[in-house]
């Protein structure tokens, strides 16, 4: 079976590895802080990181690296000052700008960053990554009017970059117009006939278009499942926020929205844009309950930090099998959607014991990460099968998208339980 494709994430700058900014010799703090952060010592690197902005002058290095590091861990507010600390000194570097709003971005602050790359990619020394990054962060936000021209400028001043062609596929993709998406990812295979990633974008357009799975000869495992349940009504995305902004427009009952994960609230926040609905958000903030996908115990987290929300959210913090049961409790209306981005199957189980004897017919759920990891068939859709078959739901598929991992149907039918 081959592999899932590659998801879409922020794993530029200082993330994983310590920049240089500024051509002048470290100070010893900051050459001790580097050190650490190249050796993977993160908790030694943040402290030192913070000693050596306590000289002045202000340290492009030292700053940036911070922020970009303790994004990436998780220490949201340290994140915050840093970056701030780094702005009026990454203004005229294109290559700290671009960090810089990439650290934004892993904060979830998409807007910030896409105003920082937008200023990036109009000075004479942009890194071609910066405007990759910029169309990413763009679809994010769902800002195709921009992502696509900015894509359409990539692969102008790049017409040799495989990343630049896939950056066209998802900004033009449409699962009701795909030529332009298969278009691009041939043009991509033309150049890297090799490449994974461009395999499997050319398979699900083109599957998209004949209806069964071509060009790839494994016969992937999720790929064929879309397929195989794909209804005439059924939509695929390239994009997280066309995939939930479809879901959300897809509902017909009053109700609130419950959303079991949060984060930094970019969904959240996506979701809180529905007409008249309230939403109550679940999240412990303190990162995953369990090793998944390779990623460890306590990954995602945001150290206990709350996201800014619109008013019409409510956040509940805890554990699922902590809060789930005084809402169910309390809470008198039936949801009209339900937003699993839970990502272990435990975590899904448990929302889905609590919330599946609210659902009526007409309630819409929305997967995250429903397809294409390499267990996907033991994660969120083993915790949707068992509900189906626990509340006798019958189902009608309102999207599955292949490249997203996302998966939204509405319950049509629920039977005596």
């Amino acid at each position: 079976m081959s592999q899932a494709p590659r998801r879409q994430s922020w794993a530029g700058g200082a993330r994983k590895r310590p920049c240089r900014y500024d051509p002048a010799p470290a100070s010893a703090l900051l050459t001790l802080a580097l050190r650490a952060h190249r050796r993977g010592e993160w908790p030694e690197a943040l402290a030192l990181y913070v000693r050596a902005l306590e000289d002045p002058p202000v340290s492009l290095d030292a700053a940036l690296n911070l922020g970009s590091l303790a994004a990436h861990l998780g220490h949201r507010a340290l994140a915050q000052r840093a970056l701030a600390l780094a702005l009026p000194l990454a203004l005229a570097d294109a290559r700290a700008l671009r960090d810089l709003a990439i650290a934004h971005a892993t904060l979830g602050e998409l807007g910030t960053a896409r105003a920082l790359l937008s200023h990036c990619v109009a000075l004479p020394d942009a890194p071609e990554g910066a405007r990759l990054a910029l169309i990413r962060v763009c679809l994010a936000l769902g800002d195709s009017a921009l992502a696509i021209p900015h894509s359409r400028e990539a692969v102008a001043r790049n017409p040799d970059s495989v990343d630049a062609w896939l950056a066209l596929h998802r900004a033009v993709f449409d699962d009701r117009a795909l030529s332009p998406a298969i278009e691009s990812a041939a043009r991509a295979l033309a150049l890297a006939p090799e490449d994974p990633r461009v395999q499997r974008c050319l398979a699900h357009a083109t599957a998209l278009q004949f209806h069964a799975p071509r060009d790839l000869s494994d016969q992937d495992d999720a790929l064929q499942f879309c397929i195989q349940n794909r209804e005439i009504h059924t939509r695929a995305f390239a994009s997280k926020h066309h995939a939930i902004a479809h879901a959300r427009d897809a509902r017909v009952l009053d109700g609130p929205i419950v959303e079991l994960g949060v984060r930094h609230g970019v969904s959240t926040r996506v979701l809180a844009q529905a007409q008249g609905a309230q939403v109550h958000a679940f999240d412990s903030f303190e990162g995953l309950p369990a090793a998944w996908n390779s990623l460890p115990l306590g990954a995602f987290t945001t150290r206990g930090h709350l996201p800014s929300v619109p008013p019409n959210v409510t956040l509940y913090v805890g554990w699922f099998e902590q809060t789930l049961p005084t809402y169910c409790a309390h809470e008198e209306s039936s949801p009209s959607m339900i937003h699993v981005d839970s990502d272990v199957y435990e975590s899904a189980r448990c929302a889905l014991s609590h919330l599946g004897p609210r659902v009526r017919p007409g309630c819409v759920l929305l997967f995250d990460e429903y397809l294409g990891n390499a267990g996907w068939r033991d994660e969120e859709h083993r915790a949707l099968t068992e509900a189906i078959v626990r509340f006798h739901w019958s189902i009608t598929w309102l999207s599955l998208s292949w490249l997203t991992g996302q998966a939204a149907l509405r319950v049509t039918a629920v039977g005596d339980t």
